[in-house]
């Protein structure tokens, strides 16, 4: 049985999930599933985009080029992410507080995982999880964030599902760079990661308010 099956198999046994429902990005090689009932988009500036139907949950998946020069076991190359994309949200007067950071595997291919807490200077917080990768030239960025606290169970399940179509393409080891070269990757793709998280922060926060006036 595939990993991404088995998840959503034992997610719905705990009365997460009715259905998976797949999507396919075969420009990008890649396939995820995501509950039944969410709703799935394009926003700006991403690969592919998704809402739970409450509007609570989301998703988008962020590519951008990195040529093989660059991979998530680089130390340089996470910290410069992490440092553009804090800078990036913390410009617009947003608090970023990283929690638990780690690498792991998902479908075989290396993923590093960062997830914690969006604070702006009044209102909630927003608790968000990204997972990053690079495969096929490309760097990919999973990104979730919720309005109700962690929701371990369906976004470890989405992110479990995601695997590349075929035998993807890793980085190179020995076809590295290294230093400044390497940053710079790491700074473009924070860049664009932190102005992503920016986007959906603000969604979130006037959605938030809205659903709050309503009840």
């Amino acid at each position: 049985m595939k990993p991404s099956i088995f998840v959503f198999l034992l997610f719905l046994a705990c009365g997460g999930v009715l259905i998976a429902k797949p999507v396919d990005l075969p420009d990008e090689k890649l396939h995820l599933e995501i509950p039944d009932d969410w709703n799935t988009g394009q926003a700006p500036g991403t690969t592919f985009s998704a809402r739970d139907a409450q509007n609570r949950i989301s998703v988008v998946l962020i590519g951008f080029p990195v040529s093989n020069e660059a991979g998530v076991d680089q130390a340089e190359f996470i910290q410069r992410i992490k440092d553009e994309f804090t800078q990036r949200v913390e410009n617009q007067g947003v608090t970023v507080a990283i929690e638990h950071e780690e690498s792991l595997t998902i479908n075989g291919v290396p993923f590093y995982s960062i997830k914690g807490l969006l604070k702006p200077a009044t209102g909630n917080s927003v608790d968000f999880h990204n997972y990053l990768t690079a495969a096929n030239g490309n760097g990919y960025v999973l990104e979730f964030q919720s309005l109700d606290g962690p929701a371990d169970a369906q976004i470890g399940a989405i992110a479990n599902s995601l695997a590349f179509q075929g035998t993807p393409v890793l980085p190179d080891p020995s076809k590295r760079v290294k230093g400044n070269r390497v940053e710079k990757i790491g700074m473009i793709a924070g860049i664009i990661v932190g102005t992503i998280t920016v986007l959906g922060f603000v969604f979130f926060l006037s959605r938030g308010r809205r659903t709050n006036a309503d009840g």
